[in-house]
């Protein structure tokens, strides 16, 4: 694929946004110089990849604004190109955040927001009995308004996955899985994202990731073997006993030691954060 290429009889190739074993995303514009993000599947994949790539169609046709893309069109099949259409939205990535190198304790709070927004963004999605599996900052969009888009629901790319055996993989990418996920990673409930929010919120707050090893392996193994530190153990600038224990909480090894449910972890960070 190339920019400038046409794809179906509406879509103009602008700029390729990430490659990975199953296709590639690009901007796009069609003849109204409308902006749009399209996921494609190479010709030629795993049968896996496929259904993942059907099932991120099939969430996609469900989902919507305020917390997910708007689907514009989608296709599908054993023939011709398949591919996913969304409108392109503004804003950036969570994972810009981190990188601000104003560490005042009231600009550092102040990234635990769009995190409250994630939230709510997963509320809607496990309403639907659906669990995201992949979440991390790359994949959560904040627009200018402060309110938060949920990206890549498909796990299509196989690099974010860690292959142990020929026919067991963990689904999702190292940093911010959890730990039941190593386990059995077929048999998660919305708790496993509970847990990837935990880890995001780490890194925002800290600059660093919960925990840290030379290959994904070992880091897996730490995963299993310790709980994540305490936040005020790592932290330059000090953060609300409350907050510290918020996280903690989202971070514990055993799913059982973390909220029910998103709502409950965002109604838990409301009162740590001072609400009523």
């Amino acid at each position: 694929m190339q920019p400038g290429e046409p794809l179906g009889e509406r879509y103009r190739l602008v700029e390729a946004l990430g490659r990975g074993a199953s296709g590639e995303v690009w901007s796009a514009i069609d003849s109204t110089g409308a902006r749009f993000v399209i996921k494609c599947l190479r010709s030629t994949v795993e049968p896996e990849l496929e259904k993942r790539f059907e099932r991120e169609l099939a969430v996609a046709r469900q989902l919507g604004p305020p917390y997910f893309p708007r689907l514009i069109d989608g296709r599908s099949g054993p023939e011709g190109p398949r591919y996913i259409v969304w409108a392109a939205e503004q804003g950036s990535a969570l994972a810009d955040l981190a990188l601000d190198a104003d560490r005042a304790a009231s600009r550092v709070l102040r990234r635990l927001l769009p995190v409250a927004e994630l939230l709510r963004a997963l509320s809607r999605l496990h309403a639907l009995g659906i669990v995201h599996r992949d979440l991390k900052p790359e994949h959560v969009l904040v627009k200018p308004d402060g309110s938060v888009v949920l990206l890549d629901l498909g796990l299509c790319r196989v690099s974010d996955s860690l292959r142990l055996t020929a026919s067991r993989h963990i689904l999702g990418s190292a940093a911010f899985v959890a730990p039941e996920q190593i386990q059995a990673p077929q048999n998660v409930d919305q708790r496993a994202d509970l847990y990837a929010v935990g880890a995001i919120a780490f890194w925002l707050l800290s600059g660093r990731l919960p925990f840290a090893a030379p290959t994904a392996e070992s880091l897996l193994v730490l995963k299993l073997m310790r709980q994540a530190p305490l936040l005020n153990d790592v932290c330059e600038v000090p953060v609300p006993a409350a907050v510290e224990e918020w996280v903690a909480m989202m971070l514990a090894r055993e799913p059982t030691g973390r909220p029910a449910s998103a709502s409950a972890a965002g109604e838990k960070l409301e009162h740590a954060l001072g609400g009523d």
